[in-house]
């Protein structure tokens, strides 16, 4: 999905997954991060670009970590 909507999101500081699944170190010249990798993760905007079945299982871990501004693509 982050394909799909790549060239709509002009400013990506970088691409995260959840902790634990398969990533590669970089897309398209930007870093894959884990989620907890990112210090201070609160301050930023989170754009989800996931499925709808996929969004059901990441929305209630940023709720963990207290992230509370994201957006579903």
């Amino acid at each position: 999905m982050a394909e799909k909507y790549r060239e709509h999101l002009q400013e990506i500081e970088a691409y995260v997954v959840s902790d634990g699944q398969a990533r590669q170190e970089t897309l398209h010249g930007r870093p894959v991060k884990y989620l907890s990798e990112i210090a201070g993760i609160r301050d930023y905007g989170i754009i989800l670009c996931l499925n709808e079945k996929n969004q059901a299982e990441v929305i209630p871990l940023l709720k963990q970590h207290k992230i509370l501004h994201y957006f579903c693509m």
